[in-house]
């Protein structure tokens, strides 16, 4: 049986609970494969010493030379997710929704992190804030200058009255700047940016907009605060294309340990290089997909930067030749990293859906067991029953000559037919968990050789890789293996 790099490009989800060995066994195993072919990538953190973990890997593939080390306080080192998105889309009116779309992705994980509400509604308006405020920034300044968008969203006017006498406000004043600055094919926008400062902000319900003005300013003040803007405001060392030319980038700035930072960074860096993935210039040239360099995201504890965009990014990942390669505890951590509510649940659904790889570790948890249990599907089962019925109508037929013969005795037996679960729920609650660990594994519209059904249970050494003889001879070690691509 074989895992090839088409099966990868589908997207896998590897869960295991708490010592069930899945970073080490399964996820351990995939990257290092990943590494040994040549792909390109970025790895996110989320404890704080993972970073060290994967320059071990690289290390023992022979990628030491191809890691670039993201982290705080790296002088001369920074992703200006900015000057990124204009270098690649150019001026203009595109250039907005770009940011307008990649801020929020930080938005969202900053609402999940406040415990705000987000629904199609909230979304909405948090966007046509973000819009009326880049424009008017873009156009009075000439540049995205996030430190300005957050005075606009502070200074707004919180009233009509406010907005009849508001000279004073520094988000009228810039725009106004704005209104002078912008040539004529832009006098509609300005017009709709107007309305919207004057009117539609002001007669928002005060709790509404305080809830959107808290999100955006919660979100714009960590950007502009250390690390963030040292990392991701001021130079543009390194990007996504490095990732995309077979560079491993580690994003090592640990959720453990920088909590929301950690999460808003992942999330730019994983937005980004999914960006960046699906508009290489190769992809429409004609060229053999068989040419192009496959890249991945790794990102072990995956509920801490879990988006809405992340199923849309997995439904046309194959032809962009992504590899998405997601471990989590268990499913409710990305039901409750989501929101927790039934708009959650069903982007989590959808994700998981389009994941088309799963490894399953050990699992206590039973809501990710029944939901393993269920993916894998029911089967068709024939259970027998047996029933004994013993009549005694005298004394006589106690004796031992009656019994022997049978003659107080009647026996039914039955065979019927019945769905159920192919692997039942509780098998994985008992699947090995240290030295060698014990996974199962299914893959779509795979029918395993070894035990002829369309899942498998596997063992991954947790410490070292399999010994050459081994790999030949035995079939109970997993080995994947690709041709490596060639620069």
């Amino acid at each position: 049986d074989v895992w090839t790099l088409d099966d990868a490009t589908l997207g896998l989800l590897i869960t295991g609970g708490t010592g069930s060995g899945k970073s080490t066994g399964p996820h351990a195993c995939i990257m290092r494969s990943l590494l040994r072919i040549g792909c390109g990538g970025i790895f996110l953190c989320a404890k704080n010493d993972a970073s060290t973990d994967y320059l071990k890997l690289a290390q023992r593939e022979g990628r030491l030379r191809d890691v670039i080390l993201f982290k705080p306080g790296t002088p001369g080192q920074g992703f200006n997710f900015l000057t990124y998105e204009i270098l690649k889309q150019g001026d203009g009116k595109a250039i907005v929704e770009n940011l307008v779309l990649l801020l929020m992705q930080a938005v969202e994980i900053a609402s999940h992190h406040t415990g705000t509400a987000s629904d199609a509604f909230f979304d909405n308006a948090m966007k046509q804030l973000l819009r009326n405020c880049l424009i008017v920034v873009i156009f009075a300044t000439g540049t995205a200058d996030l430190g300005l968008v957050l005075e606009i969203v502070q200074t707004m006017p919180q009233s009509i009255a406010q907005a009849e006498d508001s000279d004073h406000l520094r988000s009228m004043q810039l725009l106004a700047r704005a209104e002078q600055n912008a040539t004529a094919e832009h006098k509609y926008e300005m017009e709709m940016a107007r309305k919207y400062f004057t009117w539609e902000w002001p007669t928002l319900s005060d709790k509404t907009r305080s809830s959107i003005s808290i999100t955006q300013s919660v979100l714009l003040d960590a950007f502009l605060r250390y690390p963030l803007r040292e990392m991701f405001l001021n130079e543009l060392t390194m990007s996504p294309d490095d990732a995309l030319n077979g560079k491993l980038l580690i994003v090592d700035i640990p959720v453990k340990q920088y909590d929301l930072v950690g999460k808003i960074a992942g999330v730019l860096w994983k937005y980004s290089f999914q960006r960046a993935l699906e508009r290489r210039p190769e992809l429409v040239s004609g060229q053999p997909v068989e040419t192009i360099r496959p890249c991945f995201i790794s990102a072990d504890e995956f509920a801490f930067w879990a988006t809405s965009n992340d199923a849309l990014f997995q439904m046309t990942a194959r032809s962009s030749r992504g590899i998405s390669v997601y471990a989590t505890q268990s499913i409710p951590n990305l039901y409750a990293e989501m929101g927790g509510d039934g708009t959650a649940r069903a982007r989590v659904d959808s994700l998981l859906g389009n994941l088309q790889n799963r490894i399953a570790c050990q699992n206590l948890d039973p809501v990710t067991n029944q939901w393993h249990a269920e993916s894998i599907g029911r089967i068709i089962v024939h259970r027998r029953s047996k029933s004994e019925t013993r009549n005694y109508n005298g004394p006589e037929q106690y004796s031992l000559l009656s019994r022997l013969a049978g003659s107080n005795r009647s026996v039914n037996a039955s065979e019927s037919e019945q769905l159920d679960f192919d692997v039942q729920p509780r098998a994985f609650t008992g699947l090995r968990r240290q030295g060698r660990i014990e996974a199962i594994v299914v893959t779509a519209g795979k029918r395993f050789r070894a035990n002829g059904h369309r899942w498998l249970k596997v063992g991954f050494d947790q410490f070292h890789s399999p010994s050459s003889m081994r790999r030949f001879f035995s079939n109970s070690s997993v080995v994947i293996t690709a041709p490596r691509i060639r620069s």
